[in-house]
């Protein structure tokens, strides 16, 4: 059984930062950290929440929600992943089910998310129900937005499914 927890001690993260970071990278660090250090849950006044995962009291992975925007409409999954040593176990699409019933929970219509231009994660958001709508420059430009400070790359891919 998959459960979702909060938590803001950063020594909760510390395996799931070590084991991740060559997936991930710095930014992945970098914004748990912030979320560690900024208990009042507000990430520029938007919308933001981070999970540990656990299957069976187990430490299994990461992921969290955010918004770019100042509704909930559309919000964003990021710092998802699972340990190494629990994928290919249908871990990942029971998170991604959970994440879609937190959201429409919050009043969310749409769930985004971006991987990285080589597109290695693809097909697992496919089976999941995602599709690639563009990439992030097209992204940002299609809704007026210029700033690209939530993003790593303006060449990755952005993804989207619809859950209302």
């Amino acid at each position: 059984m998959i459960e979702f927890k909060v938590s803001y001690n950063i020594d909760d993260y510390s395996s799931l930062k070590e084991k991740l970071y060559s997936d991930f990278g710095s930014p992945f660090i970098e914004t748990i950290d912030y979320w560690c250090e900024n208990r009042e849950n507000n990430y520029t006044g938007k919308f933001w929440q981070l999970w540990i995962i656990y299957q069976d009291d187990i430490l299994v992975g990461v992921c969290g929600l955010y918004s770019l925007k100042e509704t909930i409409d559309e919000l964003w999954l990021g710092w998802f992943g699972i340990l190494p040593e629990y994928r290919n176990m249908n871990i990942g699409s029971e998170v991604l089910t959970e994440i879609k019933r937190k959201s429409i929970g919050f009043g969310s219509k749409r769930i985004y998310s971006y991987v990285d231009k080589e597109g290695r994660p693809l097909p697992f958001y496919y089976r999941n129900g995602f599709t690639r709508m563009c990439t992030v420059q097209e992204y940002l430009e299609s809704n007026g937005m210029y700033e690209r400070e939530d993003f790593e790359s303006l060449e990755d891919h952005v993804i989207a499914i619809n859950i209302s």
